[in-house]
C-alpha cells in the first residue's frame, strides 16, 4: 500500500471532518518533497552522502507523517546505504524515491475528495 489511508483518515478528523487541515497538511508535504527531491537527485549524483543521508531522513519524517509508507521505506533504504558510504546505486534508488513520490503524491490528492477516494494501491 503507497499510503496508509487510516493515517488519512485521522488527519481529517484534526478539524472535525472538515478536511481543511489534511489539505494543507498535503499541499506543504507536495511542495517541500518537490523541493527536497530536487536537491536529493543533485546530492546523489554528486556522491555526497552526507547530504542524501540528511535529505532522506527529512523525507522520511515528512512521509511518515502522512503514512505514505512504501516512500518512508524507500527514504529510510537510501538514508542507510548513504550512512553507510555506498554511492554506487545511489542515483537508482533517488529514481525508484521519486515515482514512489509520485505515487504518494496522486493518492493524497485522491484522499482529499474525501473518504473513500483515494485508491487502495
Amino acid at each position: 500500500m503507497t499510503v496508509d489511508l487510516q493515517v488519512i483518515e485521522r488527519l481529517r478528523q484534526l478539524d472535525g471532518g472538515r478536511g481543511e487541515a489534511l489539505t494543507k497538511l498535503v499541499d506543504l508535504f507536495s511542495s517541500h518533497s518537490a523541493a527536497v527531491l530536487a536537491q536529493l537527485r543533485g546530492a546523489a549524483e554528486a556522491g555526497d552522502t552526507q547530504l542524501v543521508e540528511r535529505l532522506a531522513h527529512s523525507l522520511k519524517g515528512s512521509a511518515g507523517n502522512l503514512g505514505a509508507r512504501e516512500m518512508m521505506e524507500l527514504c529510510a533504504q537510501l538514508e542507510s546505504e548513504a550512512r553507510a558510504g555506498r554511492t554506487a546505486d545511489l542515483a537508482s534508488r533517488t529514481s525508484t524515491l521519486e515515482a514512489s513520490y509520485e505515487r504518494a503524491r496522486s493518492r493524497l490528492v485522491a484522499a482529499l475528495q474525501g473518504p473513500g477516494s483515494a485508491p487502495q494501491t
